[in-house]
């Protein structure tokens, strides 16, 4: 390791700190897209917050289409959406600094796969 890198705990956790751009930055910084810890957490990172925002969006297009009623269902649906990735993104930055891994269900898996 070289005197100027990041401890890997800390390059781990700040694969969450921007949400997926940050992830997208560690995958393509040298030092930091040889370890395969770094490249796990940063898809990870990207992996959630692109199911997070599909999920979003669909949601979104789907309260356009229904009358007011289940508007304003799906609009609270959304609110513990945002606040359940905001649990997730924040508990896995906390984990990630502490020298472990949120296990998330699909998404875990699939970071595992491709790092």
């Amino acid at each position: 390791m070289a005197q100027d890198d990041l401890p890997k705990h800390i390059a781990c956790a700040l694969c969450y700190s921007v949400f997926a751009l940050s992830g997208l930055l560690f995958l393509t910084m040298t030092p930091y897209s040889r370890n395969r810890e770094i490249r796990v957490h940063a898809l990870q990172s990207i992996f959630l917050t692109t199911a997070f925002l599909l999920l979003w969006f669909s949601l979104s297009i789907v309260s356009f289409a229904l009358p007011a009623f289940f508007s304003g269902f799906i609009g609270l649906l959304m609110v513990l959406f945002w606040f359940a990735f905001l649990g997730c993104w924040g508990v896995s930055m906390v984990k990630a600094y502490n020298r472990q891994r949120l296990e998330l269900p699909v998404i875990s898996e699939l970071a595992q796969k491709f790092a």
